[in-house]
């Protein structure tokens, strides 16, 4: 095996740190990957690509099946002249009435984003567009702890 071929091989990483690891290294060393696989995609391959994304599949979607990174997929999207969609608000004006009727009525953002299919974060951001009032967060940080009294103040008041 020439020496670029063993430098790029993960398993010659691993076996050079479990190497180390055995020598007496301080720090434990955890099996890991390090180094990131390139996948490079076929053209019959990216044609599926372009195919499931014009039939719908989102590019986060795309890029966890094809296992690579979002952009990669945006940029062989825009290679084959592939208009991207328009990211579409995930709640209607209906949908944002009925979340604030929720969250007024004293549902958590958790129970309002559940009802409506959305993730708390999407129903806050959507409520605060348009002006509801948030309530304080429950469970924030615990109230102060009381100061520990000292051995002298202990002496002074028997």
């Amino acid at each position: 095996m020439d020496l670029i071929a063993r430098l790029a091989s993960t398993e010659y990483l691993y076996s050079w740190a479990r190497a180390a690891a055995s020598k007496g290294a301080t720090r434990a060393v955890k099996r890991r990957r390090l180094i990131q696989d390139q996948v490079r995609l076929h053209d019959d391959q990216i044609a599926e690509l372009v195919g499931l994304y014009r039939d719908g599949s989102s590019v986060r979607e795309l890029a966890a099946r094809f296992r690579i990174n979002r952009k990669t997929v945006s940029i062989h999207l825009e290679r084959y002249g592939v208009p991207r969609r328009v990211v579409q608000a995930k709640l209607s004006a209906d949908d944002i009435r009925r979340a604030a009727e929720l969250y007024r009525s004293g549902l958590s953002l958790v129970s309002v984003g559940e009802d409506l299919g959305v993730n708390a974060k999407t129903a806050s951001k959507a409520l605060h567009r348009v002006g509801v009032t948030m309530r304080p967060r429950q469970g924030g940080l615990p109230a102060a702890m009381p100061a520990a009294t000292t051995a002298s103040e202990d002496s002074s008041t028997s």
